[in-house]
């Protein structure tokens, strides 16, 4: 399944750990009023996973998202040792 978005850019599904050859991966800046957060499955000191529970979640709601195809790299900075390889990929 992984992420698809709609030729208007309308997002209608998350799926973070896709192994889908081609996926799309899901990268960018969230802007969340703290209300969202706390109608959310999240909670202050508790592990939490912004693709896996929140957006699905949200999508279940009803609330809209959109965003945009990009082509080039990617590297998840999120896995420790692509954070140190990072900045080999940027100067590349």
């Amino acid at each position: 399944m992984g992420m698809r978005v709609a030729e208007n850019g309308l997002i209608s599904a998350f799926k973070s750990n896709d192994t889908e050859p081609g996926r799309l991966a899901n990268g960018g800046v969230y802007l969340v009023e703290p209300s969202v957060l706390n109608q959310s499955c999240f909670r202050i000191g508790a592990k939490f996973s912004l693709e896996d529970e929140l957006l699905p979640e949200l999508l279940m709601q009803g609330v809209q998202f959109y965003g945009m195809e990009c082509s080039g790299r990617f590297i998840d900075i999120g896995i420790p040792d692509d954070y140190f390889r990072a900045a080999e990929v940027i100067s590349a």
